[in-house]
């Protein structure tokens, strides 16, 4: 009885083949070439996917070994229609992002006017820093900072490359102006999820000394001005925008107060190399 279940669906499938392939034509044992490929297509993975690009790079590799000349001939002209048809879907989904763009170019905008106008002009900021117990702890955790930011921005071009492959410049530049933030105003929270051992312990280091720092009501009083002007800009610059969308988040709710202290110990002057941006 198992056998016979077995070999039933193994005639549902080559059913379903051929349906999909009925311009091919397909042999028995092409159908069968063709539910190897699919299974290893489908085969469960926690960690490797394919984007639709790879997919059909794969597919159509796959398809070549087994078809004959004039089958791959007319194989290759459905998918490449195939192909256009999910091209269009990617640019029609592309040109929602043009208002976040400009969104996001505002955004960053007022949050470097805030930190050079509210921080840079103001000397107990300079004497921030210089009040930093270990100094050479707070340089090491920045330059590390700064590699993060550079993973973080390697990974974008390397999904946006396998995802979109050129055709979304729109959410490429949102995507790029809403890390760019994190350039400004850093993202502890994010930052201390990628450590190592060696800079937790010095990241902790760093926080348990904020509860002596001297310049702690001076951080916090700046940590709730950036919070009123985002707040605001928001109210009048996005009235039309879902602010529950995690993206719109400058200042992650998720922090404890100590993450957000760090945020404001870590601010760059350089702005970790933006300006090359």
């Amino acid at each position: 009885m198992q056998f016979s279940f077995i070999l039933t669906m193994s005639n549902f499938e080559a059913k379903m083949v051929r349906g999909r392939y009925d311009y091919l034509n397909l042999s028995d044992t092409q159908v069968l070439e063709v539910i190897k490929y699919e299974s290893l297509r489908d085969s469960p993975s926690e960690k490797h996917s394919f984007s639709q690009w790879e997919e059909f790079d794969f597919e159509e590799m796959s398809f070549r070994l087994f078809l004959n000349e004039v089958q791959f001939s007319d194989y290759l002209g459905q998918l490449n229609i195939r192909k256009a048809e999910y091209e269009l879907e990617v640019r029609k989904y592309d040109l929602a992002f043009a208002d976040t763009v400009l969104r996001n170019k505002e955004r960053l905008k007022t949050i470097i006017e805030f930190v050079e106008q509210n921080l840079f002009n103001d000397s107990k900021f300079e004497l921030l820093t210089l009040s930093v117990r270990d100094k050479h702890n707070l340089l090491y955790l920045k330059a590390e900072y700064k590699k993060y930011l550079c993973e973080v921005q390697k990974k974008q071009i390397v999904n946006f490359a396998k995802y979109c492959r050129g055709l979304c410049p729109n959410e490429w530049q949102a995507s790029l102006l809403g890390l760019y933030r994190h350039y400004v105003i850093p993202d502890y929270n994010g930052f201390k999820r990628s450590m190592d051992e060696a800079t937790i312990s010095i990241a902790s280091k760093l926080e348990k000394q904020l509860t002596v720092f001297p310049f702690l009501t001076y951080i916090n009083e700046k940590i709730e001005e950036l919070e009123v002007i985002v707040e605001r800009f928001m109210q009048e610059e996005l009235k039309d925008i879902d602010l529950s969308d995690p993206s719109l988040i400058i200042i992650n709710d998720s922090c404890t107060k100590e993450e957000l202290q760090m945020n404001f110990l870590l601010i760059d002057k350089d702005f970790y190399g933006l300006s090359k941006y």
